[in-house]
């Protein structure tokens, strides 16, 4: 075993660039580490993986031309990041601008260096085996320190051991429990096309390790009690269920299981406390705040998280509606944002919080008009239909994540929100069909 562990080792480094080497060893690590909520070494990493970018195009014309063939992506993050650079033009708040900018710029420099080099299947297989092993890791901590703590407060008059697997009490280092339930869905998705299109993306070749792990991260995700990501698994479930009965010519058995595995999962909401609370504004009217002009909202603390992002998505679409066309600025959107809080007497996010809009695409377009609006759907919208033509099952789930995540988080505004796009948006829209993976290959 170590002797044909050793030959193959030998032969990779004999047949790959050692620009290729240094590439998929860097973006390894990295997908292995980034459920760690720790900054400083993934952006020492992207831009170890930028210069090696770099250095390859300016020695090997076969990367220059790997680059042009995906000139669209190219130009589409360029102008995107331009139109940032214009919105500094018309922006009070400079610091804050260049802030968001320096932010931003991995979105466009890390998906255009991960495209440089060809990705066999046999490496993007690697990458996702690392990324759901440093996802699993990563979770597993998460309950370790959740069972100590409950150790160590188990006499506490107070306890109640729920409490210790929800959301911020139960993620490890730091973590947010929405990007953390970001990754787990995302892992979940991986598996699913694993389990059902083997053909196509074989990750783990153990059956019976993939269903473990599927149930252990729904229990996961379930407990961080993320309503847009459990929503967005719920969503991929039914399209993964469709399309493989799709393929057998059997699609009433489709709709039937789809049904079935949805039926599954809304009872698992229901049974788990914590997260039906999250959910219960669907039916239970009687806890939701609307957010006027009259009263004055300081105490958001009491209303539920729903109520709450109903309140700054007021407050965004007011915003928005007298500055559709150009927006504020670059760096302005959070401070004019800020006023019209203020407007709303909703005290509680303009005096004692600096609550951003809680959505991606409102964040834009307060920020830089219609057409940043546009610029961000064209990152989106052009390659679906590619996509969904080639049955790229794997970039479709990213697709689905990355997508709906962003009508209710403000992921561009946090470092760790842009490194999970910069990456995953890299990997899954490199153009590549099945077939062309088995020719890179």
């Amino acid at each position: 075993m170590v002797a044909i562990l050793k030959s193959k080792i030998q032969n990779y480094f004999a047949q790959t660039p050692i620009q290729v080497v240094i590439h998929e060893i860097l973006v390894s690590l990295f997908l292995l580490t980034l459920p760690f909520y720790v900054p400083a070494p993934r952006n020492v990493a992207w831009v170890i993986i930028g210069i090696n970018a770099i250095i390859a195009l300016l020695l090997h014309q076969n990367y220059r031309k790997n680059l042009w063939e995906h000139k669209n992506l190219f130009f589409s993050l360029s102008f995107f990041l331009l139109l940032h650079f214009v919105g500094m033009f018309y922006t009070q708040n400079t610091e804050w601008g260049w802030f968001l900018i320096g932010l931003i710029v991995p979105l466009w420099s890390l998906p255009l260096s991960v495209q440089i080099f060809p990705l066999k299947k046999t490496t993007l297989q690697n990458y996702l085996r690392l990324f759901i092993i440093g996802t699993t890791i990563f979770v597993c901590l998460c309950y370790l320190r959740a069972f100590y703590r409950v150790l160590i407060d188990w006499n506490n008059p107070n306890f109640h051991w729920e409490n210790y697997f929800y959301y911020h009490n139960f993620t490890a280092f730091r973590a947010e429990p929405t990007y953390l339930a970001m990754l787990i869905c995302l892992a979940n998705l991986f598996l699913l096309i694993d389990l059902f299109f083997p053909e196509y993306l074989s990750i783990f070749s153990a059956k019976k390790m993939k269903i473990l792990l599927l149930g252990f991260f729904l229990l996961t995700m379930l407990l961080l009690a993320a309503r847009m990501q459990i929503g967005i698994f719920i969503l991929g479930v039914i399209l993964i269920f469709l399309e493989y009965f799709r393929k057998q010519n059997k699609i009433w058995q489709g709709i039937f299981w789809s049904i079935v595995g949805v039926s599954i999962l809304i009872t698992a909401i229901l049974l788990t406390p914590n997260t039906r609370k999250r959910f219960s504004f669907l039916w239970d009217k009687q806890e939701r705040i609307v957010l006027d002009k009259k009263q004055d909202h300081s105490l958001g603390r009491n209303w539920d998280g729903a109520s709450l992002r109903f309140a700054q998505w007021t407050c965004g679409l007011e915003l928005i509606k007298r500055n559709w066309l150009w927006g504020v600025g670059t760096g302005d959107g959070q401070d004019e944002l800020q006023k019209v809080y203020d407007e709303y007497k909703f005290y509680f996010a303009s005096q004692y919080n600096r609550y951003n809009a809680h959505n991606q695409f409102f964040e834009i377009w307060i920020a830089l008009g219609i057409i940043g609006l546009l610029a961000w759907l064209t990152l989106f919208m052009v390659p679906l239909p590619m996509l969904w033509q080639q049955k790229n099952y794997l970039a479709l789930s990213i697709w689905l994540l990355l997508f709906f995540s962003a009508f209710t988080e403000s992921y561009l505004q946090r470092n760790y929100g842009v490194i999970v796009f910069a990456i995953f948006y890299g990997i899954a829209f490199l153009r590549h069909s099945p077939n062309q993976f088995e020719q890179a290959s």
